[in-house]
């Protein structure tokens, strides 16, 4: 897959995000994933960003 535009979702409420995740072309990179509103959880955030990044760039 080449590197192109990605979009995320984010529904955000008091305690926690609801996240998406798809390609340009609609394809779905991951599915909907809650994360809690703290620091940890956050970091679980970027560490997706970063393996679809490398995931993209091959």
């Amino acid at each position: 897959m080449s590197l192109s535009m990605v979009y995320v979702g984010n529904d955000v409420v008091k305690d926690k995000h609801d996240c998406f995740i798809i390609g340009y072309g609609g394809e779905v990179l991951y599915e909907v994933f809650e994360i809690s509103n703290n620091i940890d959880r956050f970091d679980d955030l970027f560490r997706k960003f970063r393996q679809l990044l490398n995931f993209l760039s091959m």
